[in-house]
């Protein structure tokens, strides 16, 4: 999915941000959904600043019960003019979980700790995929690095 624009801090009037954003569902049921949200900015429009600015940009994510807490990727300084920055990189990811509420009220502590503990559990399975995803690399590397030595 792609989208252009995004919120910005109301000081910097008509200046936009052109992001990707993706989504990668690992578990659906129960009219809810659990997986990744990436967020990558890729270029601003119409930023004002003297030449040879460099921009950061911080994307924020809402989570925990109402948004209450918020978890913040920062970029790396821009690329490009500083009316037109450029992003490079692999941009945010957030680990989000989206529930559907029944309308009639369950008891909350013990559907939090539940919540809690499929998130946790998803998490735990994406970092087990990952290290294995990590350890083939550096195998692969390993493999590669000694035949490089042989004679």
């Amino acid at each position: 999915t792609s989208l252009a624009g995004g919120s910005m801090h109301q000081w910097f009037s008509t200046a936009t941000v052109d992001v990707h954003v993706t989504w990668d569902p690992s578990d659906v049921r129960n009219g809810g959904t659990h997986g990744l949200l990436g967020i990558q900015p890729l270029q601003g429009n119409s930023f004002t600043g003297r030449d040879g600015v460099k921009w950061q940009c911080v994307v924020g994510a809402p989570l925990g019960v109402y948004g209450a807490q918020e978890d913040q990727w920062e970029s790396v300084r821009s690329t490009g003019t500083s009316n037109r920055p450029r992003w490079r990189g692999p941009g945010a990811t957030f680990d989000i979980c989206l529930e559907a509420r029944d309308s009639e009220p369950k008891d909350s502590k013990v559907s939090q700790a539940v919540g809690l503990l499929e998130t946790q559990g998803h998490r735990l399975t994406r970092l087990a995929k990952r290290t294995a995803a990590l350890e083939e690399r550096s195998t692969s590397l390993m493999e590669q690095s000694s035949e490089t030595k042989k004679p």
